[in-house]
């Protein structure tokens, strides 16, 4: 239920999100920043191994 709690607070407005089938939510530049901090837990929980490589990535 978390993780749909925190999907909600972004889903109506998709201006706010890219998003692929099967993969990650990623932040538009237009999405305000409590939602972006919404989306990096609902990925954390719902794209786990995904979500640690994009983590990765940004502290190379």
């Amino acid at each position: 239920m978390r993780a749909d709690h925190n999907r909600r607070k972004w889903a109506k407005h998709p201006e706010w999100y890219t998003h692929e089938l099967g993969h990650m939510f990623v932040p538009t530049n237009e999405c305000p920043e409590n939602v972006k901090k919404a989306m990096d837990k609902y990925n954390s929980y719902t794209y786990p191994e995904e979500y640690k490589k994009s983590k990765m990535k940004k502290h190379d």
